[in-house]
């Protein structure tokens, strides 16, 4: 094929904040986790499909398999889906007070769900 261009594990992307290796980042729809560390606006690598161990919201309890969103405030990924954007979902059930959580990213660029007022 003449028109393919990449298989799309990684994009590039300017860091929308500072970050460091293995964190999460948004990248306006498309959320990534960057391949290396990156200071604010740096050109960089950042994966978009696979599992990864990322902070989350102590307080969530949700079960296997459940929808995971990021929460670019929090910087964590949290249950809560109203003001948050879709990343994936969990690939082990996560109770009160566990702060990492197995993530597998969906790879496929969300809006953040509306606030209802």
């Amino acid at each position: 094929m003449i028109n393919y261009t990449q298989m799309g594990k990684t994009v590039s992307a300017a860091a929308p904040y500072a970050v460091v290796s293995g964190a999460g980042a948004l990248l306006g729809t498309l959320f990534g986790v960057a391949v290396n560390t990156y200071a604010l606006d740096e050109e960089g690598e950042f994966a978009t499909v696979g599992c990864f161990d990322l902070p989350a919201a102590a307080a969530d309890v949700a079960d296997k398999f459940a929808l995971i969103y990021w929460d670019d405030t929090a910087k964590q990924v949290t249950t809560v889906d109203e003001g948050n954007t879709l990343i994936g979902c969990i690939t082990a059930a996560k109770e009160n007070g566990d702060t990492v959580v197995n993530v597998r990213l969906n790879g496929v660029a969300s809006a953040p769900v509306p606030v209802t007022p």
